[in-house]
């Protein structure tokens, strides 16, 4: 399989291979047809979530799961949905595509605080954690390809457990809610780490090799990262232009309650070189933030990259939301906090960023101190960083789609006329040939 460059982009570049171009283009049309057919098949109305897994693939952005309940004792969801992002839509009304396929159980499993993630071949949608996840597999794995769900292999033993623990043991009683996750693009291996176990947060590092098939993805780490503090719900993002993934904020204190008391501070981030990770030695560096100036405080926050330059919408300062961005510059490593017209007033926590095409970053769920909002998705234009209701996609409009659906049908008529034409004209030419034959007298020699 032929990798996309960007989660967002399934273009073809230019001077690609013939080959290779139609094996892109192959794999666009199939996904599109094998979703639409699955789709018919799947009917349902949207409900409201946050803290779903969500991830962009082969331009369509999927979600899974979520809370749907905010009040105690909350409850989840294992809603499958998936948006096109190849046409323009307005987020009071979104194209919704409702799933309800595989013959693994896991395409029922309802999940929440658990991070989603692509592929290395952005071909396979990766769920990893859950808040009830007492006794399953640590990740599953949905193939766009044959539209199933497998899980991924038991964590191996590492620096986790004893000599006298087994793997298959420690999995019996194995959680793992709210971890953060990043995908490392050089080499495919998709990174978790921290988050709350069976008993405790954790400083807890996983590496799930995305690079296989999806029946054969196996860790290839497990242990911890002794460099790092134990957090809960971290950001963890990959910095392409550095070969290394990011690692801040999130809680390191929990009550008996359940409750978060504390979070990390934003005047250090923590790095994980790419080679490290792709060799199964993951070590950590500590970078002290200059300045004085820093985001307070928060965990559910969301992060995307952008020139060279990480920025952070909202999160929870634990449980207040906050109505705020910031921008980490990598170049010198400070904070700026930024300005975004149309926020949402009462702020922004339990949501998640996905970079989509033309500039746009789309929004997945989220809440305030009122419940959920009243967009379950909405775009960041990055050209003025401003916060929208309308996702841009150029083409067509739709009354010169139809125009130009009804333009095809005439088009394939006339040549089915045409043809059908010939056709007949061949059969009539052969038909006056017999008989021409036929009605033709013999040729006699005299003498």
């Amino acid at each position: 399989m032929v990798r996309s460059t960007h989660s967002f982009s399934h273009s073809v570049p230019a001077g690609t291979p013939p080959a290779v171009r139609q094996r892109l283009v192959s794999r666009t049309i199939a996904l599109t047809i094998s979703l639409t057919v699955l789709v018919n098949s799947a009917a349902g109305a949207y409900q409201p979530v946050s803290y779903s897994a969500a991830a962009v693939l082969e331009n369509r952005l999927f979600i899974y799961g979520g809370l749907t309940s905010l009040s105690s004792p909350t409850s989840y969801t294992s809603q499958f949905l998936t948006v096109p992002l190849n046409e323009e839509f307005n987020t009071d009304k979104i194209p919704w595509e409702f799933h309800a396929e595989g013959s693994s159980s896991y395409s029922s499993m309802a999940t929440a605080m658990a991070p989603g993630s692509p592929s290395y071949d952005y071909n396979r949608f990766i769920v990893t954690g859950n808040l009830n996840n007492i006794g399953n597999s640590p990740a599953v794995v949905y193939d766009t390809d044959n539209r199933t769900w497998n899980a991924t292999a038991d964590l191996p033993m590492n620096a986790v457990g004893n000599a006298t623990t087994t793997a298959v043991n420690r999995m019996q009683d194995y959680r793992r809610d709210s971890p953060g996750v990043a995908l490392d693009k050089k080499n495919g291996m998709l990174i978790e780490f921290g988050g709350r176990n069976a008993t405790a947060i954790t400083n807890e590092i996983s590496i799930l090799n995305t690079t296989k098939s999806s029946d054969a993805m196996t860790w290839s780490y497990s242990g911890f990262l002794d460099t790092v503090p134990a957090l809960y719900a971290p950001i963890l993002t990959y910095l392409p232009w550095l070969n290394t993934t990011l690692i801040m904020g999130g809680c390191d204190q929990m009550g008996a309650d359940g409750v978060l008391t504390h979070c990390a501070l934003f005047d250090a981030v923590y790095t994980l070189s790419s080679d490290s990770v792709r060799s199964a030695t993951p070590q950590a560096i500590r970078i002290s933030i200059p300045g004085t100036v820093f985001p307070p405080p928060r965990v559910f926050t969301c992060t995307f990259v952008r020139n060279n330059n990480i920025y952070m919408i909202g999160g929870g300062d634990p449980v207040r939301p906050l109505a705020d961005a910031w921008i980490l510059r990598t170049k010198n490593w400070t904070w700026i906090q930024t300005t975004m017209p149309n926020f949402p007033a009462k702020g922004i926590m339990g949501h998640s960023c996905h970079m989509a095409n033309f500039d746009q970053v789309i929004v997945v769920g989220g809440h305030d101190s009122d419940g959920f909002l009243q967009r379950p998705l909405s775009v960041i234009k990055l050209r003025d960083m401003t916060w929208s209701g309308e996702y841009y996609a150029p083409g067509v409009s739709v009354g010169a789609k139809v125009g130009l659906g009804l333009s095809v049908v005439v088009v394939l008529g006339a040549i089915a006329a045409g043809l059908l034409l010939r056709r007949r004209r061949a059969r009539a030419a052969v038909a006056l040939k017999s008989q021409t034959s036929h009605d033709r007298p013999e040729n006699t020699n005299s003498g």
